[in-house]
């Protein structure tokens, strides 16, 4: 169950989770958190789409691109799909650098990226 201190909120809209990552740096101490959170947003969320929103974040380290594959991959098991939406300009391009964009699929904002889930 996250806390009061958690770095992520969660709410479900129609049948896809919207997870706002709120802490504005993920670096390698949060990135633990994020992982921890994540790994157990996992069961609550089970097969339905999960948005990604990353508005709030302004740094993005390495090892918190690695918590959210590795929820994208357990999520994906379940038949899930993780997208990404709400990039700063500067992670956005981190993103594209690494091909990630292709693994998650990379939306302006949570609206264009409930739009999108919604059209598949």
């Amino acid at each position: 169950m996250m806390s009061e201190t958690s770095i992520i909120s969660a709410e479900l809209h129609a049948q896809t989770w919207i997870v706002r990552l709120t802490h504005p740096e993920l670096d390698s101490v949060t990135s633990e958190q994020l992982s921890l959170e994540l790994g157990e947003l996992v069961e609550r969320v089970g097969a339905a789409s999960v948005v990604l929103d990353l508005s709030s974040v302004s740094f993005l380290q390495s090892t918190a691109l690695g918590a959210m594959i590795t929820f994208r991959n357990r999520l994906k098991v379940l038949g899930a799909r993780v997208v990404l939406a709400g990039l700063a300009p500067r992670i956005r391009r981190a993103i594209a650098v690494t091909r990630l964009d292709v693994l998650f699929g990379v939306y302006d904002d949570v609206d264009q990226a409930l739009k999108a889930l919604q059209a598949d």
